[in-house]
Formats: structure tokens, sequence, C-alpha cells
């Protein structure tokens, strides 16, 4: 069990550590519940630039959860999940987004392709019995945030590399300001409170399952409050 005085954002290696003792359906679904909190990133994109469909992601996540909860992920299966994310229109996602900040665009940009790629790797998990541990999906919860406040908020001043010539301090300040953001602690504490729920459960029934799915309650929005 993970008990830190403060979140740690970029203090990983031992949260890992911890995630990779668990069995690995019990992996899949804390990387599925990441997935959960992130997948409203992709649903904001096809809102605002009246393009993909969020019924593609959303049911390849379904089929993770379905998994789960016992039913088989067959070869075709999993080809034809993945498959659909992977066709979905990404080649021209720039001219498709209509705002003037860089910063918007960017923030889109990767948050759409890390929603894809955390979901294609939860997927991959279900079907490949070779695959022992995966990191991607909470890699990609934790690197959007820390997008977000580096490019958008604005707790996290504009000039912040013209002030400090010295890097490594530079990169700690960085580091210090996401660490207290309120939503990297909201990130980590959820992260941490998925680990706890699963190291004391042996087994993954429909309780603690809809529990992982649904708990992260932010009005149907992300874990950096877009939706």
């Amino acid at each position: 069990m993970l008990t830190p005085k403060r979140p740690i954002f970029f203090n990983f290696k031992t949260f890992k550590k911890e995630l990779v003792k668990l069995p690995l359906r019990h992996q899949i679904a804390f990387n599925a519940a990441c997935c959960e909190r992130i997948i409203p990133n992709y649903n904001a994109f096809s809102r605002v630039t009246n393009s993909g469909d969020p019924s593609v992601p959303r049911k390849a996540l379904d089929a993770v959860w379905h998994f789960l909860e016992g039913e088989p992920m067959d070869a075709v299966k999993y080809h034809q999940l993945r498959e659909e994310i992977y066709s979905l229109p990404l080649d021209d996602i720039e001219s498709l987004i209509d705002i003037d900040s860089d910063e918007c665009q960017n923030l889109f940009l990767y948050g759409v392709d890390a929603v894809l790629d955390a979901i294609c790797q939860t997927l991959e998990a279900c079907f490949d019995p070779n695959i022992k541990s995966f990191f991607m999906p909470v890699d990609k919860a934790r690197e959007i945030v820390e997008f977000f406040v580096e490019s958008l908020d604005e707790d996290f001043p504009d000039n912040i590399d013209s002030v400090y010539p010295n890097l490594e301090i530079l990169d700690r300040d960085k580091m210090d300001i996401l660490d207290k953001h309120p939503l990297s602690i909201r990130e980590v504490a959820k992260e941490n409170e998925d680990l706890q729920r699963l190291q004391e459960t042996p087994i993954l029934d429909r309780e603690i399952l809809e529990w992982l799915r649904t708990s992260f309650d932010n009005d149907g929005k992300s874990n950096i409050n877009l939706g």
C-alpha cells in the first residue's frame, strides 16, 4: 500500500513497482480506469471539430471491461476493434481544429493520440498472453495533465523558460509547480486509490470493476476537465 505524505507527480518508479506486482488482469483493470479519465478528451475533440467518432474508442474500451467480466477476446474481435480505432481520421487533424491558440491545438493533437494509443494498448493486453505488464495508459494520463498545466494553465508562467538560466533549477521548479497543481494531485490520488483497491481485491468481481469504471466522478469530463 502506498501512503505518501503528498502525491509526487514525477516519482513514478515506486508506484510502477507496486503496479507490476498485481496480476495482469488487475493491471488491465487499473489501466482501463486510466483510459476512462482521458477518453472525454477525444469526445471534446470530436465535438469541437465535428469529426471522428466517439463511439469507436468507447466501444473498444467497453470491450476491455467485458473481457474483465469474462468475455473472451479472440483475434477477430481484437483486430476489428484495433482497426476501427486506427481508421479514425487523424491524418488531417490540424486542419480540423479551428482554434486560435496554438497551445489549444497542440493539446487537442496530443490528447487525441494519447487516448487512442492508451486504449489500443489496454486492448492488446486483453489479447496477448505474453504481455506481463504495461504502463502506457497511466503514463498518458499523467502526461496529459503535465501538457495541460504547462501549455494552458495560468498557474504556469508563460516565460518560465526565460527566467531560469539554470536548466536544473528550471526543471526542479517546473516539477514543483506541477506537483502542487490541483489536477496533478487529483490524478495521482485517484491512481493511488485504484491501486490500493486492487491490492485489497484478489478477485475482480463486477462490483470492483464497476467501481473502477465509474468512480472518477467529474461530470463526464476528463482529468483535465474537458468533455
